[in-house]
C-alpha cells in the first residue's frame, strides 16, 4: 500500500538545539545533587550516569519539572491553547483556553455525576465536540496544544499527531502527559512497538482492535501507582474470565462505534523511540524534544513535542 510518505530530511543538530533551547533540560545535575547525598564531588556526567544506573528506578527527580503540577507550569500562559479531552478535570483554565472532547459540557457533567466526580470542575463549555475524536473539526490555530491521559486512547496515533501538527502555529508545541505502563493498571499489557503504530495508520483505524478490548477486560492490574512502585502488582480476579472475553467479542462484532480503551502502552524511553521513528519515516514532523521521567509514586511521564 502506498502511504504517500514524504522522504524525511535530516535536521541539523544545531537546528534542533535552537528549537529546544526554551525548555528545561531533561537532566539537571545541580538539582539531582540536592536530592542525593554524597554526589557533590561528582561531575555532571557522573551524576547523569548515577541517575541512569540508580536514580531512575528509584524514582528520583531528574529535574524540578518532572512532576505533573510542575510540568503544567511550563505551559505558556495567555497564548491560544487547545486542551484535548479535559473531561471533568481540565488542567488549564482561562479565556485563552479552548476545549476539545468527545462529549459536550452537559454530557461531561452527567458523566461526572455517574462516577461521583466533582462537577464544579467540568468546563462551562466545550468549544469543539466530536464523538469520534476527529480533530479536523477544530477551526482555529493554537500556540499550544495540551492533553492529559488522552494520547493512549487514540485508535490511530499517527493520525492524531498529524492533526495536532496541523493545529499548531509555527513554533508551537504539544504538551503531553501520558501513563507510564510500569505504574498503572496496564502493567501486564504488551509494550507498544513501532510496527503497532504503523499498522494502525495503514489500516486507517478509527476504533480499537478486538485484542485491545479483550486485554483491557482481562489483563488489568490494580491502579495504585504507589503499590506498583513498591513492586506490589497483581492481576484482578477476572483474569481469563471467558464470559468477559465473549462479551468483548460480541461488543466488537455487533457495533461499529468506538469503544474506549487504551491502545498504546509506553515507558518514557519507548515513547521517545516510537515517536522519533514515525517522524523519521516522514509521517509527522512532531518529535519529542523533551521527555521527563516518572517521579516516584506517580503513574505518568511528561513530554513536549515540536515540529522540527
Amino acid at each position: 500500500m502506498n502511504m504517500s510518505m514524504a522522504t524525511p530530511q535530516p535536521v541539523a543538530a544545531a537546528s534542533r538545539r535552537n528549537e529546544t533551547a526554551d525548555y528545561p533540560p531533561e537532566f539537571d545535575a545541580d538539582f539531582y545533587r540536592q536530592q542525593c547525598g554524597g554526589l557533590n564531588g561528582l561531575s555532571d556526567e557522573e551524576c547523569l550516569a548515577h541517575y541512569q544506573q540508580n536514580g531512575r528506578e528509584q524514582g528520583l527527580w531528574q529535574n524540578r519539572w518532572a512532576g505533573r503540577f510542575e510540568f503544567i507550569k511550563l505551559i505558556p500562559e495567555g497564548r491560544p491553547t487547545l486542551e484535548i479531552g479535559p473531561g471533568s478535570r481540565p488542567i488549564l483554565k482561562g479565556a485563552h483556553v479552548r476545549y476539545f472532547d468527545v462529549m459536550d459540557a452537559d454530557a461531561l457533567r452527567r458523566r461526572a455525576l455517574r462516577f461521583n466526580e466533582d462537577v464544579r470542575d467540568v468546563p462551562e463549555a466545550v468549544h469543539f465536540v466530536s464523538d469520534t475524536g476527529d480533530l479536523n473539526i477544530v477551526s482555529e490555530k493554537f500556540a499550544t496544544v495540551v492533553s492529559s491521559h488522552s494520547i493512549e486512547h487514540q485508535p490511530d496515533l499517527v493520525r492524531h499527531l498529524q492533526q495536532v501538527e496541523s493545529l499548531l502555529e509555527p513554533g508551537g508545541a504539544y504538551y503531553v502527559l501520558c501513563p507510564n505502563i510500569k505504574y498503572t493498571h496496564d502493567i501486564h499489557m504488551p509494550e507498544t512497538t513501532i510496527g503497532d503504530i504503523i499498522e494502525a495508520f495503514v489500516e486507517k483505524r478509527v476504533r480499537h482492535r478486538l485484542a485491545h478490548l479483550v486485554n483491557n477486560e482481562i489483563m488489568q492490574s490494580h491502579n495504585d501507582s504507589e503499590q506498583h512502585w513498591n513492586g506490589e502488582t497483581s492481576v484482578e480476579p477476572n483474569h481469563y474470565n471467558p464470559d468477559l472475553i465473549l462479551g468483548q467479542i460480541n461488543a466488537h462484532q455487533n457495533t461499529s462505534h468506538y469503544i474506549d480503551v487504551h491502545a498504546w502502552y509506553f515507558t518514557p524511553e519507548k515513547f521517545r523511540i516510537c515517536l522519533n521513528a514515525i517522524a523519521d519515516c516522514g509521517l509527522t514532523k512532531l518529535r519529542p524534544v523533551r521527555v521527563y521521567e516518572t517521579p516516584r509514586n506517580a503513574n505518568e511521564f511528561c513530554a513536549i513535542l515540536k515540529a522540527i
